[in-house]
C-alpha cells in the first residue's frame, strides 16, 4: 500500500523543473501527489487531471507536451489505446520501500548479511589466532584455548631446553606445570589462559631464575665459616693447652 510520504530532494526538483514553465511546475506537484497514491502511474485523462488541478484542458495539454519534451515522465500506450503517464522516481522509491520491508521481515539486508559472512581464513602460528576476512568486513577471532596433554607439554619443555645455560627434567616440569595450572583453572592471575606455550616459556624462565638464585645462595653458604668445626677446634686447642700446663717439667 502506498503511503502519504515521499522523499523530496530539492536539487532533483530544481533540476527537473528548470526548463518548465510556471504552469507546468504547478501541475507537476498535483500529479506527483496523485501518482504517489496510484503506485507511480496514471491514465492520461484530461478531465481527471483538470479536476485534480483546476486547470483548463488547453493548459493541461501544453504542460503534458512539456513533460514529454523534457522527459519529466515516461509515457506509454496500452493495448486498448490508452496512454499511461509513469513517474520513474516514484516507481523507484516504491520498489526500494518494498525491498526494505521484505528484507526487514527476513532478518535484514541480504547484501550486508552476505558481506558479513566469513569467506577466507588466515592462520598465524606465532600469535595462535585465526583471522577471517570477508569482502568488506574484517573480523579477528582468537582460537579457543585447549588444555595441552602431558606428552605435548613434555615435548615442548624438551624443545625449549636446548641452548639454555641451565638444565631441568622436562617430564618433571611438564607434570608440575600441568598440576599447577589445572589447580588454577588454567588462569594466569584472574585472566583465562590464551596461550599455554607462552605460559610454559615463562615457567622455564622462572626455573632459570630459581636455579641461579639457588646457586648463588649455595656459593654464599660455602664461603661462610663452619662455626661448628671452628668451635670444635677451639675446644681441642683449649684442651691441649690445659693438658700441657698440667704436665710441666718438674711437676
Amino acid at each position: 500500500m502506498a503511503s502519504d510520504f515521499f522523499k523530496f530532494h530539492f536539487k532533483d526538483w530544481q533540476d527537473d523543473v528548470k526548463p518548465l514553465s510556471l504552469a507546468a511546475r504547478g501541475l507537476l506537484i498535483e500529479l506527483i501527489i496523485h501518482l504517489k497514491k496510484s503506485n507511480g502511474e496514471m491514465i492520461v485523462d484530461l478531465i481527471l487531471i483538470s479536476r485534480l488541478s483546476g486547470g483548463l484542458t488547453e493548459q493541461l495539454t501544453e504542460c503534458l507536451t512539456e513533460y514529454r519534451k523534457f522527459e519529466i515522465f515516461d509515457f506509454k500506450k496500452t493495448s486498448d489505446g490508452q496512454e499511461i503517464l509513469i513517474s520513474r522516481k516514484i516507481k523507484k522509491e516504491l520498489k526500494r520501500s518494498e525491498t526494505n520491508s521484505r528484507n526487514g521481515k527476513n532478518g535484514g539486508n541480504p547484501v550486508l548479511k552476505k558481506q558479513s559472512r566469513l569467506t577466507e581464513k588466515i592462520s598465524d602460528p606465532l600469535t595462535e589466532t585465526v583471522t577471517f576476512v570477508s569482502d568488506s568486513l574484517f573480523k579477528e577471532k582468537t582460537k579457543r584455548f585447549q588444555k595441552p596433554a602431558i606428552e605435548e607439554l613434555a615435548a615442548y619443555f624438551l624443545e625449549r631446553k636446548w641452548g639454555l645455560d641451565f638444565t631441568y627434567d622436562e617430564k618433571e616440569q611438564a607434570e608440575s606445570f600441568l598440576d599447577y595450572y589445572t589447580s588454577k583453572g588454567w588462569k594466569v592471575g584472574n585472566v583465562a589462559m590464551k596461550d599455554w606455550k607462552a605460559a610454559a616459556r615463562n615457567w622455564i624462565k622462572n626455573i632459570g631464575k630459581y636455579k641461579i638464585n639457588n646457586n648463588q645462595n649455595g656459593n654464599t653458604k660455602n664461603n661462610r665459616p663452619d662455626y661448628e668445626s671452628e668451635i670444635a677446634r677451639t675446644r681441642e686447642n683449649l684442651a691441649n693447652v690445659l693438658l700441657r700446663s698440667t704436665h710441666k717439667p718438674g711437676n
